[in-house]
């Protein structure tokens, strides 16, 4: 899912101006939501770096997106 909201925020642009603050606000909530999600399942030990890694660039996009 966090590649997903990736790739849609890399696409942000696509979308008209009045559906993208309303993209922008979903993208947050899922990264937020999946994250806590992956930290809890691997809570104990030490998350995989792939996933640190997707964690990271899902919030840089979102970064890059809000300006």
């Amino acid at each position: 899912m966090l590649q997903a909201v990736w790739f849609a925020l890399a696409n942000l642009q696509e979308l008209d101006a009045s559906e993208r603050a309303l993209g922008l606000d979903r993208a947050a909530v899922l990264i937020e939501k999946h994250t806590k999600t992956l930290e809890a399942v691997w809570r104990g030990s030490e998350l995989p770096e792939a996933l640190r890694d997707v964690m990271r660039e899902a919030r840089e996009e979102l970064s890059k997106a809000t300006g």
